[in-house]
């Protein structure tokens, strides 16, 4: 019962965003897309969640075509944190988390509604915050309101069926012990059978908390895999144009990707750099990322 997307290719007017992209997200993992700017990476996600249309392919979830699901019941099992949420009315910060109960509301909000947004505030450490205007939070203490939100949309399975997180750079404006804290969470939440799919620019992030990461270019799908046989050297430095040492982490053992910054017209390795980039420059339209 995966998310699946399938040859998906999108197009403003003769430009193609995306072409050809293939990948799945099964309950209990989470799968991380990586790449530079303007790779395709926030493209996929609409296209997957269905809020921009493919000009060709097809999403699946559960086992069924995007378009049979009512835009009530894909609320009901599915959550989308975007970048950014512009709200700019005085609401409490448990209001926010509420709306997140919207799908699952008949008439107003029960106790089991109010209890989840709790536990919601609670997990995402702005319990603290339930009172407060969110229009007078700081950018870090909306986001973490917004993630909030939306695990309290899908806190809990509704009729055994399979639950999906879907978040767009989801640790932009938070610290560093925020952004390994909303991770865990999705890490927790993977735990208990949701499919997790986060777009992440820190691939050390990406190394630490994903089963699969998947690595765009150019619209096209670079490399699929675990940690350690994505974030190479050489997928690095194809995908970024940046060198890069990869080493265990001393403590976790997943590979940590350390940049090199020197100018790389003054690297004693120039030369085999610039033939690694050459080697692997080459991207194989339709390459899958089904798990």
């Amino acid at each position: 019962m995966t998310l699946n997307a399938h040859n998906i290719t999108v197009r403003v007017g003769k430009k193609e965003l995306l072409r050809d992209v293939s990948l799945s997200i099964a309950p209990g993992e989470i799968v991380a897309v990586v790449g530079p700017n303007g790779a395709g990476k926030s493209t996929l996600l609409k296209a997957i969640t269905g809020d921009i249309d493919a000009a060709s392919g097809a999403v699946q979830m559960g086992g069924r075509a995007l378009d049979k699901w009512s835009l009530l019941d894909r609320a009901r099992v599915r959550a989308i944190l975007s970048q950014s949420v512009p709200l700019h009315f005085a609401f409490s910060v448990l209001e926010v988390v509420l709306m997140g109960r919207s799908p699952h509301i008949n008439g107003r909000e029960s106790e089991r509604d109010y209890d989840i947004a709790y536990q919601a505030l609670a997990v995402a450490e702005v319990e603290h915050l339930a009172e407060r205007t969110y229009t007078t939070l700081s950018g870090g203490e909306r986001q973490r309101a917004q993630f909030a939100r939306v695990l309290a949309q899908i806190w809990e399975p509704i009729d055994g069926q399979p639950r999906y997180l879907l978040m767009d750079e989801p640790t932009n404006n938070l610290d560093l012990t925020h952004q390994h804290g909303t991770l865990k969470v999705a890490r927790r939440f993977a735990a208990e059978g949701v499919g997790v799919l986060v777009i992440l620019h820190d691939l050390n992030l990406a190394a630490e908390y994903a089963d699969r990461i998947v690595v765009l270019r150019d619209g096209d799908l670079l490399a699929c895999g675990t940690a350690e046989e994505v974030l190479t050297a050489e997928t690095i430095l194809s995908a970024f144009n940046m060198p890069a040492i990869i080493t265990p982490h001393p403590i976790t053992g997943r590979p940590l990707v350390i940049p090199i910054t020197t100018p790389q017209e003054d690297n004693a390795n120039a030369a085999v750099i610039a033939t690694m980039h050459e080697d692997i420059s080459t991207v194989h339209s339709g390459y899958s990322c089904a798990s």
